[in-house]
């Protein structure tokens, strides 16, 4: 299923994370499932606190690192379904596909 690009990303309620320096780790109490992040996920992560959309994530990654717009829009929708088949976080509308 593709991404919409445009519904809001919400995290999980069953993840436990904690920052340690520039990096987060992670626990899905459900899953067992146990991930660390690197600071540019980190960032994201952190981000995701407001429940903001692809868009609203790239337009900030823009001017926050040295990345081009298509770069950037390529790495993080790639990096959200990663986390979304890890059961991370879900759209708000899973149903919404944009392309």
């Amino acid at each position: 299923m593709s991404l919409s690009i445009s519904a809001p990303l919400i995290r999980k309620e069953s993840i436990v994370f904690t920052e340690l320096d520039d990096q987060v780790v992670m626990l899905d109490t459900r899953s067992g499932k146990y991930l660390e992040l690197d600071p540019v996920g980190s960032r994201i992560w952190a981000m995701l606190e407001d429940k903001p959309t692809i868009i609203e994530l790239r337009d900030a990654l823009i001017i926050e690192f040295d990345v081009d717009e298509e770069t950037c829009l390529n790495d993080l929708s790639e990096f959200v379904a990663k986390l979304r088949d890890l059961e991370l976080v879900s759209l708000d509308s899973d149903d919404a596909v944009d392309q």
